[in-house]
């Protein structure tokens, strides 16, 4: 028995409602209802026939081949340049050498470093300290008395604004109560 070579398609389409209509041009394998289009495999003679039918139908956006075909599916160690396992352990080998020595390197910089506390200017605290020469401190909150600067930095709005009550708020059961019609 001889095996009929494959191939995929994508059909790009508007409307899901003709999706039946694209079984007379192949097996319908997967509809994406999100994305809108189908996946259609039909023999791979029939393919350039199909591609003009389908790209005349009125709910067609746009047709694609698949590259499925075109791909290689044997992934043994034949296919590739790939190095001897010795040459491999050994490159893993000093990288990780290398990695580890970089780590000590580190460690010990940073140890010296945290031991050092004293300070040119014995005014400065341990942040102002570590930061490079030339760089602009952050300004420090100033702190409040309790009082606000301004209604707008504590959150509250114009007093003009607060006695006006909201167009878009619905009325309380109480204020409703009121105009109820008896």
């Amino acid at each position: 028995m001889e095996i009929t070579q494959r191939q995929g398609l994508v059909v790009w389409v508007y409307s899901l409602k003709q999706i039946k209509a694209l079984r007379h041009y192949g097996t319908v394998m997967y509809v994406s209802r999100r994305m809108k289009y189908v996946y259609l495999y039909l023999d791979a003679k029939d393919v350039e026939a199909t591609i003009g039918k389908l790209t005349k139908l009125r709910f067609v956006k746009s047709v694609e081949v698949s590259h499925r075909p075109e791909l290689a599916t044997s992934f043994g160690q034949a296919s590739g340049a790939a190095l001897d396992d010795e040459e491999d352990d050994d490159a893993i080998k000093a990288r990780l050498d290398e990695v580890q020595a970089r780590k000590g390197e580190l460690a010990q910089t940073a140890g010296k470093t945290e031991g050092k506390t004293e300070h040119k200017d014995e005014g400065k605290t341990e942040e102002q300290a570590a930061a490079p020469e030339g760089v602009a401190e952050t300004p420090q909150p100033a702190e409040t008395t309790g009082a606000p600067a301004s209604p707008t930095a504590s959150g509250a709005s114009s007093p003009r604004r607060a006695a006006k009550p909201s167009r878009n708020r619905r009325p309380s059961r109480q204020e409703g109560k009121s105009h109820a019609h008896h």
